[in-house]
């Protein structure tokens, strides 16, 4: 793909909070520097200002304050009140904890971040960790309400991504390891994202056309196997004109948007066969849309999934088919039961007359 058709497939939802987890010297604060110079085009919303909290001062730091604007640089952990006074305003700010893991793992400031002020207070966080499973009180909590984990190279313990796999995609680690392998092979990181060289006027023209955008993460994100019935579905759904999508996935129906809602996930759902049980919040409303406009049974993979989208006419007809072929069971079991008597009884009737014929020889 040449530079100039590149632009970013998948920019952070805003407010969001994210994991960088890797050892040390990994590359965690460089990335968060790519990521902060690239803010205004990563994140769906253009933060207005940064602040950056850490532990030890490096000279990257200044290099970031010249080039980075509207940033500040606190050092510690910052208070619940250092919080709310940076976001009084509201404006969609990020807020950087690098090198902190020690503090956050046991705070209960960090902890009421990432569940509450986050999202009402409009800050995006990133969290910069050097253990992806840390011991600490608030620590477990503080991942189960991350939006995004990125895992950078790690050769010590593989044992941690294994877990994590299992935890985000149940049934599907291989999956989940063969795409992390495959990860690591890239020479930039992450070049749907992020370029050594970024070029961000570059990277947001928008020369290819938004289906193709689609079956590109289609191809990253979904098994092999399920690709071309993931591709079948989109094409069946673009031929509809009351669910669309925008730029960033968000899936309309009806002019209703579906909320926690991204248009390759819910094809994802729908195709895979094995995966999350429980129906995430909101997805109901797509679902009773597949029922209203009859999807064809064949696209539909994952079995609870097709037991949601059956219409009623579907299920009446089949429970009708089912009362009247009851009958006929039972009548057959009865002729079976009388065959089987008869048949005994002959061989009863039949054994005396074998024994006298054999002592009569």
């Amino acid at each position: 793909m040449c530079e100039d058709q590149e632009k970013v497939l998948l920019p952070f939802q805003s407010p969001c909070c994210i994991q960088i987890v890797g050892p040390t010297q990994s590359g965690k604060t460089m990335l968060t520097y790519k990521i902060l110079a690239q803010s205004e085009y990563l994140f769906t919303k253009t933060p207005k200002k940064t602040i950056y909290c850490y532990s030890a001062y490096q000279d990257l730091f200044s290099e970031m304050e010249r080039k980075i604007e509207n940033i500040t640089f606190h050092e510690g952990l910052p208070t619940s009140e250092e919080i709310d006074k940076w976001s009084e305003n509201k404006e969609h700010m990020i807020l950087c904890l690098d090198d902190l893991l020690c503090q956050a793992a046991n705070s209960s400031d960090v902890l009421n971040l990432f569940t509450v002020k986050s999202h009402h207070c409009n800050i995006s966080v990133l969290f910069l960790m050097q253990n992806l499973f840390p011991p600490g009180k608030c620590i477990r909590t503080i991942s189960l309400n991350a939006t995004y984990i990125i895992c950078l190279k790690n050769q010590r313990d593989k044992h941690q991504l294994s877990v994590l796999g299992r935890q985000i995609l149940p049934g599907q680690l291989d999956y989940f390891m063969s795409a992390y392998e495959k990860a690591k092979t890239l020479k930039a990181i992450n070049k749907l994202v992020l370029r050594k060289k970024f070029h961000p006027r570059r990277i947001l023209k928008q020369k290819k056309d938004s289906s193709d955008d689609l079956n590109t993460l289609i191809e990253l994100t979904i098994p092999v196997k399920y690709r071309e019935k993931a591709k079948t579905l989109l094409q069946f759904l673009q031929s509809q004109s009351t669910i669309s999508w925008n730029k960033h996935g968000k899936v309309k129906i009806n002019n209703e948007t579906v909320p926690n809602s991204h248009i390759v996930d819910l094809l994802r759902d729908v195709v895979i066969p094995y995966g999350c049980k429980q129906l995430p919040s909101g997805h109901e409303i797509f679902y009773d849309f597949l029922k209203n406009i009859h999807i064809p049974m064949g696209l539909i993979s994952n079995r609870m999934r097709k037991q949601l989208v059956q219409s009623d006419i579907q299920t009446t007809e089949e429970n009708e088919q089912l009362a009247e072929s009851e009958p006929e069971k039972n009548k057959k079991r009865k002729i079976n039961i009388l065959f089987v008597r008869r048949e005994l009884s002959r061989l009863l009737e039949e054994k005396p007359k074998l024994k006298w014929k054999r002592f009569k020889l």
